[in-house]
């Protein structure tokens, strides 16, 4: 009996020790996350300019936005989703995303001779939404994503491609060399029809092509990239745990309702049996 308990014991010290070691790194453990949600241009659709890089063409900046509403298809994944994810949310969705930016990029590109990479140091949101709105609402999925609180510029979030070719990613994970007491990468999703759990990693990753002109860097001691527009653009958002769908607006009444029966149902019993009494 007394072996066992110390072995029991020593179990648990190794287990206090590995934690500790963990919270003195600073490094919070990653876990495998799933794709919850993709997206592409609808190219059924004509529109003559998509996602655009604008070069204000002063060696300051520039910003990469949507000059308006962009149709695309969206999909949520709903064999990860938790929850009860209704059947009209399923499937390809007919949608509009927009990209709106809190300011312009103000820091320069790089080039290697193989790689152009370009920051996008402002707060950059995309919104996507329904064409046609689902009790009421639109919101499929709104993602927010800049610099994270450690403010080290060489983990900004940042387009990236062959130097002078035509297409470019961008991607952004909140936990990217994440610490327990900051981030290099803000990411956060917020929608009308799921949630998320509080800390959870967040993640997303973006591809654009038939950037014209090409994608490359132009100006002189401060290079930024020059002015393109008419990309498509494809992407997927990713998440640990995964999110859940919240219930509609009609559910939520008719929960209400079943709960205020059986209050209801119970008052009136009790009622009774004081009566009979």
């Amino acid at each position: 009996m007394a072996t066992k308990f110390m072995t029991k014991s020593l179990i648990l010290r190794s287990a206090a020790l590995a934690a500790i070691v963990m919270l003195g790194s600073g490094q919070l453990a990653s876990a495998a996350q799933v794709t919850f949600a993709t997206w592409s241009t609808d190219q059924a659709i004509v529109h003559p300019t998509d996602f655009i890089f604008n070069n204000n063409g002063d060696g300051s900046g520039g910003i990469f936005a949507t000059p308006h509403a962009i149709p695309v298809i969206f999909t949520y994944n709903a064999n990860v989703i938790g929850g009860n994810l209704p059947n009209a949310l399923k499937g390809p969705q007919a949608a509009n995303v927009m990209i709106t930016s809190g300011g312009q990029t103000s820091q320069p590109g790089t080039d290697n001779g193989i790689t152009t990479t370009q920051p996008l140091n402002s707060f950059t949101t995309y919104t996507f939404t329904l064409v046609t709105p689902y009790f009421g609402k639109a919101n499929l999925l709104t993602l927010t994503f800049g610099l994270g609180s450690n403010n080290n510029p060489a983990f900004t979030p940042s387009l990236t491609g062959g130097s002078g070719g035509t297409t470019a990613g961008l991607n952004g994970d909140n936990q990217l060399g994440a610490s327990a007491t900051n981030t290099r990468q803000f990411v956060s999703f917020t929608s009308d029809f799921l949630v998320w759990s509080v800390g959870s990693r967040e993640s997303f990753s973006s591809s654009y092509t038939s950037i014209n002109p090409d994608f490359e860097l132009v100006g002189g001691g401060n290079p930024f990239i020059q002015t393109f527009d008419g990309a498509v653009g494809s992407g997927s958002f990713a998440s640990d745990p995964n999110p859940s769908f919240t219930p509609e607006p009609s559910s939520l009444v008719m929960a209400g309702l079943g709960l205020i029966g059986m209050a209801g149902y119970g008052w009136n019993r009790r009622r009774r049996s004081r009566a009979a009494v």
